[in-house]
Order: structure tokens, then C-alpha cells, then sequence
């Protein structure tokens, strides 16, 4: 694996607890500098990580390995079996679950679920990753239910990728991969 994949493709800044995805749509839910990635740079990402085996436009498994290099490896904070989680990339994806828009949680320690920014005709596109296999699956979810958002570095072209997370207040790049552009993808 290359150094720019093994490095996670990407440093991105997990923003605490649950929000909807009008948090998100109002572009003030990160911090100056970061942006909530789209479903275009989303698919870039996994694309990245699991090149020629992504569907970018498919509801559901989006992709069939990419989660196993996205996820956390172990049993710290998922619960067994964490199916092939190696986190090769680095991003240390949790799972935290969701909370619906009644207030209830579900699938706290089996799966984690995580915002685009991009709105779809039922409410918008997420990522969702589970405990029983390395996919990544892509779906429109209803706005008001509640994802983990990781924010990504500004501008919209790049990621900026680092062998290690790091507080977004010491961030140093390393190294920038250029994503293709939003009229490529």
C-alpha cells in the first residue's frame, strides 16, 4: 500500500457528539477553514482507499472493502467481531451509532454513520460502516436523524492527509493529494 493511502487519504477532525444534517447544511457546524465533505468527495475518498471497486452513484454497499481500512482495528470501542478493521488509512472511523429524531440511540458499538454535505429528494447522503463486515455503504437519509460529521480541510479540491490524526490546532500537512474535480467525478 502507498504511503499516501497508508497515511488515511485524508485528515479529518471527528466534531463531538450527534447532529442533524441541518447543522451540517447551515456550513457553520465546522471550524473556519473546514468543510463537511460532499457525497462526490465522499466516493473520492473510498475510491482512493478501494480503487475500481466503488459504485459512486449505488444506494447501499458502495463499496465491499474500504470500511476495513476506514474503521478502528480491535474491540477498544466496537463490539466483535470488527470484521478485517485494519484502519490502514488512519482515519479511525467509531462507532457511535445513530440517534433518531425522537431522541433514541441505536447501534452504539455496531456501526458508525458520518454526514455528507450533499442534500438528496428524502433528506441527504451518509456513510455508514458496521461491526460485521468491511463495507462502506452509501444512503439518503431523513435530515433529522442524528450522524457523527467528520470535517475536512478547505479547499474543496484537496485532501490534506498526515500519518496520524491530529488536534485540528496542530495540524501540520505532510503531505496534499489532489482529488479530481467535482466536473471529473
Amino acid at each position: 500500500m502507498s504511503d499516501v493511502t497508508r497515511s488515511a487519504a485524508i485528515h479529518l477532525m471527528n466534531v463531538a457528539g450527534f447532529t442533524n444534517w441541518y447543522a451540517v447544511g447551515a456550513g457553520k457546524l465546522c471550524p473556519i477553514g473546514w468543510l463537511a465533505p460532499t457525497d462526490e468527495e465522499w466516493t473520492a475518498l473510498i475510491d482512493l482507499l478501494d480503487p475500481g471497486d466503488v459504485n459512486p452513484t449505488v444506494v447501499g454497499a458502495q463499496s465491499l472493502n474500504s470500511g476495513a481500512k476506514l474503521k478502528e482495528a480491535g474491540l477498544a470501542h466496537w463490539n466483535h467481531p470488527n470484521v478485517a478493521a485494519k484502519n490502514e488509512s488512519g482515519w479511525s472511523g467509531l462507532p457511535g451509532g445513530i440517534r433518531y429524531s425522537g431522541g433514541s440511540f441505536y447501534t452504539l458499538g455496531y456501526g458508525g454513520s458520518w454526514w455528507s454535505s450533499t442534500v438528496t429528494g428524502g433528506g441527504a447522503w451518509d456513510r455508514q460502516m458496521n461491526y460485521n463486515n468491511a463495507v462502506v455503504d452509501r444512503f439518503s437519509v431523513n435530515s433529522r436523524t442524528g450522524f457523527s460529521v467528520r470535517c475536512r480541510m478547505y479547499p474543496v479540491s484537496s485532501w490534506w492527509i498526515s500519518p496520524e490524526p491530529i488536534p485540528c490546532a496542530r495540524f501540520q500537512p505532510r503531505k496534499r493529494l489532489q482529488l479530481p474535480t467535482s466536473s471529473a467525478l
